[in-house]
């Protein structure tokens, strides 16, 4: 449990630069934004990728929760998974 609250507290360190430029875009009644993720999904490698990406999805739902604020307006955020396979030439597609 202490290295996932470590790793949230290091999201939400990563995240608050994000969610301030957010802040910065017109008017709305709420803005997402979106977390872009890519490791390996599949292959012999999954099991670390889909831990990783179980734990930012958690923290995610966790700040979704609480109903972050920036300039206010309320920010959520959004997390867009995409399995690399740890295959670099997978890992270039998924991150264009």
């Amino acid at each position: 449990m202490k290295q996932f609250t470590l790793g949230a507290r290091q999201l939400l360190t990563a995240l608050m630069p994000v969610a301030l430029a957010a802040a910065s875009f017109a008017a709305q009644a709420q803005q997402v934004v979106k977390i872009g993720f890519s490791s390996p999904l599949s292959g012999p490698q999954s099991a670390y990728g889909v831990d990783n990406r179980d734990s930012l999805l958690l923290a995610v739902k966790e700040l979704n929760a609480k109903g972050i604020q920036v300039g206010g307006q309320k920010v959520t955020f959004e997390v867009v998974a995409e399995d690399d396979a740890a295959d670099p030439r997978q890992g270039v597609a998924v991150a264009q």
